[in-house]
């Protein structure tokens, strides 16, 4: 709406321009006629006052057309302009002639020209209203947006008599807009990925060509030096040079100087206008003038990236062929987008770098699983033939009593040994939370009657008493039976080692509200106040005094603390001081005891039972492991043949049918499991793993190749004797 005040008695008072009548003065404004101030002859003298106060009315309203900002504009009802206001003089430089008719176009920015044609015909054509943002281009030949608004003005008999346009600068609108929205969409853009070089090319094409023509990113890196990341440009010409001039003279673009600037202070810097003067000024010689110049950058604006305080970067925007230029007023978005993006960029550096560490640390983790899994290996290869040996001259009724108790001193260190080992292997399990536990409910007396029975032979040679009290009535428990007899059995044989002859050893149980409490009370050497905070640590034992004393790695109560905690249940301590005994007590929480179970008394352990003669095919690389364990299996009655590789031992199963595989898995040409299933392919064969790999992984591929039993090196006789009766009667 344009408005005027005029005189009204004692104040002010608004005048609408809003009615055909005020659309008709604004006709006038711009119509080159004045309305004649000399009388006619014989007018009447109200036609007089009529024409004088059209007169004057035409005055007022032509010196609003004057006043407004806005361009102001008319046109004969055929859609042909014919007048401006001087606005349009001011800010075009056009002159009333060269905007007549046609004229004004060329002021119109060349994409707008068809839209603003397309428009116009069909307004005309209509007879209706018309509403189109154009760009016009101002005496500084950049070019600005205005919201151009075209009005009928009719007769008050409805006749066309004029069109009447206006012309408003909304560019500083528009750009805003533009650049709210770049910055939502760049945000989104940022966010949707951890590979900040992507994402910044993402940004950087984003903004081409709604808020730059050009967008380049150039990142700092660690060593000081810089790097282009992104070059954007809607002609891939265009793009290229970019990349070259970064590769000639990095970096470079429109004020080469300004991209390094701020690398080096952090602190936006903004070109209003690039002139070949400035150019001259920042080229380096001759070339680099002519591709700056054939760049065409018009203004520029750079901002860093930053975050935590460290710049990372700088991205840069400038105009060149749209004729826009940038203001201050751009300044803040720009460093809004460039803060958001040095945060993304330093999210994903932070992200990285964890991600390497944690991959170090991973693959050092399998490093040591490897060299751990090699060392067990190496360590109980020698120990198996050693073991079977003994344990099978000891079963021998013709063994000479002179000669016993040295292979019980063998078989008991090679089984020490073997020990040692296995707590290492379950030390590095549950240091990398590796520790698998398969939980059943079981009944803990049970375990807890094998376990002391397995230490009984040791305590009595030890000349210790070792006393059992199982007095709990509620002693089923869901746990892995193997690691809660084992911890059982690390308590006993611990009571063992530091108790000294003439002791005694007490295992006892109890009922603590819907917990089993198990104690294990000895008469030994005791646990001093200070060293009693520290005796679940591993590799301790109370100083060195003691580890000199009594030896060990210290490391069964670390593992046995443990798996208790993987039970849910705890492991503690108690101790009146050195010398006075100590008691371990192992705290578990209680099941129902299935149904259907008939608790029966402990019975002595049965020996060995012979098999049926089976057909053996024995697969072992260590010479002497395969000729003992060859012996004493065909001493058993079975058939054996060996080999000692998986190449010798496909050759043996093409001419022969064997029952039973028994294989150890690390072979000089290939795997056991490889071997295995090779064998299974031509048909039934049952298989039993021989390996000094014992951790949780090695037994699962090993059951998923074929073999029913996996045994650990060194391999007691007796429990390879055992797995072959297994193996039997599954086959029966």
């Amino acid at each position: 709406m344009i408005w005027s005040i005029g005189p009204s008695g004692p104040g002010w008072r608004p005048t609408s321009l809003g009615d055909e009548a005020d659309m008709a003065k604004i006709v006038e404004i711009a119509s080159p006629r004045e309305v004649p101030s000399d009388e006619m002859p014989g007018e009447p003298a109200v036609d007089r006052a009529a024409r004088a106060a059209a007169e004057s009315g035409a005055r007022r309203y032509r010196f609003l057309a004057k006043a407004i900002p806005q361009i102001l504009w008319t046109a004969t009802p055929s859609g042909v302009l014919d007048s401006f206001n001087p606005r349009w003089a001011e800010y075009t430089g056009l002159t009333a002639r060269q905007s007549l008719a046609r004229g004004w176009l060329r002021s119109l920015h060349p994409d707008d020209r068809r839209r603003w044609r397309d428009g116009w015909e069909r307004t005309v054509s209509r007879g209706e209203n018309l509403s189109i943002d154009l760009r016009i281009r101002r005496t500084d030949d950049t070019h600005r947006w205005h919201l151009a608004r075209v009005t009928p003005v009719r007769s008050l008999s409805g006749l066309l008599l004029k069109w009447l346009g206006t012309c408003i600068d909304i560019d500083d609108q528009k750009r805003a807009e533009g650049m709210l929205r770049f910055l939502a969409e760049a945000s989104t853009v940022l966010a949707s990925s951890l590979d900040y070089e992507t994402t910044l090319a993402a940004v950087a094409r984003l903004a081409v060509p709604h808020v730059a023509d050009w967008c380049v990113v150039d990142m700092l890196d660690r060593d000081g030096s810089t790097r282009r990341l992104a070059v954007a440009h809607a002609d891939p010409a265009q793009i290229e040079l970019g990349w070259e001039l970064a590769r000639r003279y990095p970096p470079a673009l429109g004020d080469p100087r300004a991209p390094t600037e701020v690398l080096a202070t952090g602190r936006s810097e903004i070109a209003d206008q690039i002139d070949d003067g400035t150019l001259v000024d920042t080229a380096r010689d001759g070339e680099h003038l002519a591709m700056l110049r054939a760049q065409g950058c018009t203004s520029s604006i750079s901002a860093a990236l930053a975050a935590r305080g460290r710049t990372l970067g700088v991205i840069t925007f400038a105009m060149a062929e749209s004729g826009r230029r940038y203001v201050r007023a751009d300044l803040p978005l720009v460093e809004d987008l460039a803060r958001r993006a040095g945060m993304a960029v330093d999210n994903a550096r932070l992200y990285r770098e964890a991600r390497q560490a944690r991959e170090e640390a991973e693959a050092a983790s399998r490093a040591k699983d490897r060299f751990l899994a090699i060392l067990s290996h190496e360590l109980r290869t020698p120990l198996t033939p050693v073991l079977v040996e003994a344990s099978a001259m000891l079963d021998d009724p013709a063994t000479p009593g002179s000669v016993r108790p040295f292979l019980e001193m063998t078989r008991r260190n090679v089984t020490l040994e073997a020990r040692l080992i296995d707590d290492l292997l379950d030390l590095s399990r549950i240091g990398q939370g590796k520790l698998w536990l398969h939980r059943e409910v079981v009944d803990a007396h049970r375990l807890i009657r094998q376990a002391v029975e397995i230490c009984r032979d040791g305590a009595e040679a030890a000349g210790l008493r070792l006393e059992l009290a199982l007095d709990a009535a509620e002693h089923h428990v869901e746990a892995d039976p193997a690691r809660l007899q084992q911890v059982v059995w690390n308590l006993v044989k611990n009571a063992v080692k530091f108790t000294p002859a003439g002791g005694s050893i007490a295992v006892r149980t109890a009922d603590r509200g819907g917990r089993l409490a198990v104690e294990v009370a000895d008469t030994g050497v005791g646990i001093g106040p200070e060293a009693l905070a520290r005796v679940f640590d591993a590799f301790e034992q109370g100083g060195d005094a003691v580890t000199l004393r009594f030896g060990g790695l210290g490391l069964g109560l670390a593992i046995g603390r443990s798996l208790a905690e993987a039970h849910d249940g705890r492991l503690s301590a108690d101790s009146p001081g050195p010398g006075l005994g100590a008691t371990f007590t192992l705290d578990l929480p209680t099941v129902a005891a299935p149904s259907g179970v008939i608790e029966v008394a402990p019975t002595a352990a049965e020996g060995p039972r012979p098999a049926g003669s089976l057909r053996i095919l024995l697969v072992e690389d260590d010479a002497d492991t395969r000729r003992v364990m060859a012996r004493l299996l065909a001493a058993r009655g079975h058939r054996v043949a060996t080999a000692d590789g998986v190449a010798a031992a496909a050759r043996s199963a093409e001419g022969a049918d064997f029952d039973l595989l028994v294989s150890d898995l690390g072979l000089p040409d290939g795997s056991g499991l490889d071997l295995i299933r090779t064998l299974r392919s031509r048909g039934p064969i049952a298989g039993i793993a021989l390996s000094g790999h014992g951790m949780d992984d090695d037994l699962r591929r090993s059951r998923e190749a074929g073999f029913v039993e996996h045994l650990t090196k060194p391999v007691d006789f007796r429990s390879l004797e055992d797995a072959i009766d297994r193996v039997a009667a599954a086959a029966r």
